[in-house]
């Protein structure tokens, strides 16, 4: 590994699957004891920072807008 820790580098050293790291980042009651404690500890070992910047990129929504628009048509009858 180079650089800072990622997510993935910690699902790797405390044998879960990235979702499950997230999951105790996030504070999420669905993650039994002793895998929470497995993940806390490789975050300990790997020196694991969150980068807010890239959870907030993460945790974004996609905004679909939609318009209606309307013409007034003179009809002549």
């Amino acid at each position: 590994m180079t650089g800072k820790p990622t997510i993935y580098d910690v699902a790797a050293a405390a044998h879960v699957p990235h979702q499950t790291v997230s999951r105790v980042l996030n504070g999420s009651e669905r993650v039994r004891p002793t895998t929470r404690n497995q993940v806390e500890a490789a975050i300990r070992a790997l020196q694991y920072q969150r980068d807010d910047h890239a959870a907030a990129l993460g945790r974004r929504r996609r905004i679909t807008a939609g318009s209606t628009a309307s013409a007034d048509v003179e009809t002549s009858e």
